[in-house]
């Protein structure tokens, strides 16, 4: 594979190296997790893909895609593609090391609503996400139709959540 293949850079995401082991193993687990939980294929793959290729085409798939994981007692976004850069205005190592919290308006009743969806998704396994939330400019985006769905190793381990974010159903606000 030409180096051109397996890094990415562009202003206001930054640069993203697709043989990242973290990147290909967090890729390849948003992709299965997300067939085991809606029997659909996330990317359409119509040959066998490296992991390299599996991750830059993850990446830079026109949904918005992000998942977190629990650290420290918070859950902080480990992964971010493309579209959802541009959605939440920031880039990828700004989203990569922000808390999920810090996503929705800091009041008390906008973060019960979110705790209250992440657990609802924990307990189904997926959860339909219609909520809006903080970019990294203060604007609002407003999501509808995104799909919340649980990330599990091949073990059964829990991973985190990662959401699918359509950008044709979101809309900005101030």
């Amino acid at each position: 594979m030409k180096k051109k293949m397996k890094i990415f850079e562009e202003e206001n995401i930054g640069r993203l190296d697709f043989e990242d082991k973290f990147i290909q193993k967090q890729s390849k687990l948003i992709i299965d997790c997300y067939k085991l939980t809606f029997g659909k294929n996330l990317i359409e793959v119509n040959e066998p893909l490296s992991a390299c290729q599996l991750a830059r085409q993850l990446f830079l798939c026109p949904l918005g895609i992000l998942s977190h994981n629990i650290v420290n007692g918070d859950n902080i976004y480990n992964y971010a593609n493309r579209a959802a850069l541009h959605i939440f205005e920031r880039t990828y190592k700004q989203q990569t090391n922000l808390p999920s919290s810090k996503s929705a308006v800091s009041s008390a009743v906008p973060q019960l609503d979110r705790n209250n969806l992440l657990a609802q998704c924990l307990f189904e396994g997926s959860a339909d996400v219609n909520v809006s939330r903080l970019t990294g400019n203060g604007r609002t985006v407003h999501i509808k139709d995104g799909e919340l769905f649980n990330l599990a190793d091949e073990r059964g381990v829990y991973r985190g959540q990662a959401i699918c974010i359509d950008p044709e159903k979101i809309s900005y606000g101030e």
